[in-house]
């Protein structure tokens, strides 16, 4: 088991030909609030990065690059701007990839109406994620090949106790979002 905090590439070990990849996006950045005397109004929050869990096959020896999206940037009470995209998470090796998007930027409070709450990233629709999934007849619901399954994914949410990038917090200055992440298990 490897956790990556940054961009990396990871180098499969010897006799390793499949990698259980999960993934986050980076959370988007909250957006900026607008000071209209006699009131503040607060900007909205950025999104939550996405999860994706998913099996790649490999080869000993095979790089594997690790993207770790970058958390957005808050949004500026000087220019009451919305936050800035968390950046998406990504893991490839070969022919395969595995990509977690990241949240969308909170917008910019106006006078009068709050900003609104940034979208969650979307995760990767070839991910099994965490969940219940139907498997076609025959299918091994043990088999991490997510090619094999032929279903259509859903979107998944981590396991409980699990990290999960957050959106920035809106407000009169917006807070970045946090910086995405990448557990790799063989």
């Amino acid at each position: 088991m490897k956790e990556f905090t940054q961009s990396a590439t990871f180098v499969v070990p010897t006799g390793v030909t499949k990698l259980v990849v999960e993934a986050w996006g980076a959370g988007g950045g909250g957006g900026a609030g607008a000071i209209c005397a006699p009131f503040i109004t607060e900007g909205g929050h950025g999104g939550a990065g996405a999860y994706s869990r998913a099996a790649i096959p490999v080869v000993d020896g095979a790089y594997v690059t690790i993207t770790i999206g970058q958390g957005g940037v808050g949004g500026n009470d000087n220019n009451r701007g919305n936050g800035a995209k968390g950046g998406d998470t990504i893991v490839a090796s070969g022919n395969f990839s595995v990509t977690s998007g990241g949240g969308s930027g909170g917008g910019a409070g106006q006078c009068g109406s709050t900003g609104s709450d940034g979208a969650p990233g979307m995760p990767d629709p070839k991910a099994f994620g965490r969940g219940a999934l139907i498997y076609p007849e025959g299918e091994d619901p043990n088999d991490l090949n997510y090619a094999d399954f032929g279903v259509t994914y859903q979107t998944w949410n981590p396991a409980p106790g699990t990290v999960q990038p957050l959106g920035g917090f809106g407000g009169l200055q917006g807070s970045s979002g946090t910086n995405g992440y990448v557990l790799i298990q063989w």
